[in-house]
């Protein structure tokens, strides 16, 4: 193998920045709390008692992943402050 197939194999082996993972996060918990807001709210009278639960405990457990994916995105700016804010 020669160095360049070794470097490009690095380069594809790469793990993914975690301020990408932060922000897939963030995404999905956001997501999550606009869906259980309008299940919880706006779509109540559809749900069972069981739905409607279900549907309220799932906002504060979205909002704290979303602010453990927003640390993580802090944790990832202070660790390259070059792809942080210009």
């Amino acid at each position: 193998m020669s160095t360049v197939d070794a470097a490009q194999q690095a380069r594809t082996l790469a793990p993914v920045p975690l301020a990408w993972w932060a922000n897939l996060t963030m995404a999905i918990s956001a997501a999550g709390m606009l869906a259980s807001v309008a299940l919880a709210y706006l779509f109540a009278e559809h749900l069972t008692l069981n739905g409607q639960i279900v549907a309220h405990l799932a906002l504060p457990v979205a909002a704290g992943a979303f602010k453990l994916g927003y640390v993580a995105r802090l944790a990832a700016e202070q660790a390259e402050p070059e792809r942080g804010r210009a």
